[in-house]
């Protein structure tokens, strides 16, 4: 999987804890977060700053339609509430014609007590100049998201936003993983369609179904259809999200163009914290071969 880097750093409002870092670096790897090596992406990076957000993500450069994510922390921290920091999954990444942005992320964070939390945020219509700069997302007029006359929006996809997925008892040093499975439905395929419903838009044809698990599912690809390891329960499923490059409503299966955008990993450090751990897509999960690493 030939991979574009392209990080983010800077300050983000407090309403953007669970925010997307952005899609077009202004700023490059200043920090040196992200490693990235075949299928796989780690970091070990500490936020000296007391007041600040460190931030960054990586694209893999082809297309693909989804793929499944298994993201594994080094814990740092047990007793700080929220955590050191969010390791995020990219998808469903698009640029508008004004060069704004539509994207979706699925992030988790390893809280004290044991608790492990993930949300799905939906961006709409994000400013290209503020992916990194400013205090929070903006439209390209400057307009934070989701403020008044704003052309920029962000739509929770998982309960209200951050959610408690499951608790585990973990200390300092454990590694801790959980599987991000994002699956786009062609209404049709295995794996790709809601067991309910009788027309193409009732079994979901054209949205993302985003699943958090705790333990491997054994995603099997065949074509466009999927299987698990149905003894695996998901500990949270989000709501139906719109795939920014959808299917035409005559055709029945993904293609080459339709359907697909880009999937990266995604890190935001939390100041005065220090996040460790790594993520993986198997390449066996991805519609597309791998190709080349570029560094």
């Amino acid at each position: 999987m030939k991979m574009v880097k392209k990080i983010l750093l800077g300050l983000v409002a407090t309403a953007a804890v669970i925010g997307f870092a952005g899609c077009k670096a202004s700023v490059e790897d200043e920090y040196k977060m992200l490693k990235v090596s075949g299928d796989k992406c780690s970091i070990d990076h500490e936020n000296k700053t007391t007041d600040k957000y460190n931030r960054g993500w990586e694209t893999l450069q082809q297309n693909h339609i989804d793929g499944i994510c298994k993201i594994t922390a080094e814990i740092t921290d047990k007793t700080t509430a929220n955590g050191s920091g969010v390791y995020g999954y990219i998808f469903n990444l698009k640029q508008n014609d004004d060069k704004s942005y539509n994207f979706t992320l699925a992030g988790v964070r390893f809280a004290q007590n044991g608790q492990i939390q993930g949300y799905v945020s939906d961006y709409k219509n994000v400013g290209a100049k503020y992916m990194s700069e400013g205090s929070d997302f903006c439209d390209k007029n400057g307009k934070a998201v989701n403020a008044a006359d704003s052309l920029a929006t962000c739509t929770e996809k998982l309960g209200s936003g951050i959610t408690t997925l499951t608790t585990k008892s973990y200390n300092v040093g454990d590694k801790v993983s959980i599987w991000i499975d994002v699956v786009a439905y062609d209404g049709i395929s295995t794996g790709r369609s809601l067991e309910t419903g009788a027309t193409a838009a009732e079994k979901g044809k054209n949205t993302y179904y985003v699943k958090f698990y705790d333990e491997d599912p054994v995603r099997t690809k065949n074509g466009d259809n999927l299987t698990y390891n149905t003894a695996v329960s998901a500990k949270a499923t989000s709501t139906a999200i719109s795939l920014n490059n959808p299917l035409a409503d005559s055709d029945a299966h993904f293609s080459a163009t339709k359907g697909q955008s880009k999937l990266g990993f995604y890190a935001n450090v939390y100041a005065s914290s220090k996040l460790k751990g790594t993520w993986e897509i198997p390449t066996a999960s991805l519609y597309h071969e791998a190709e080349e690493i570029e560094e």
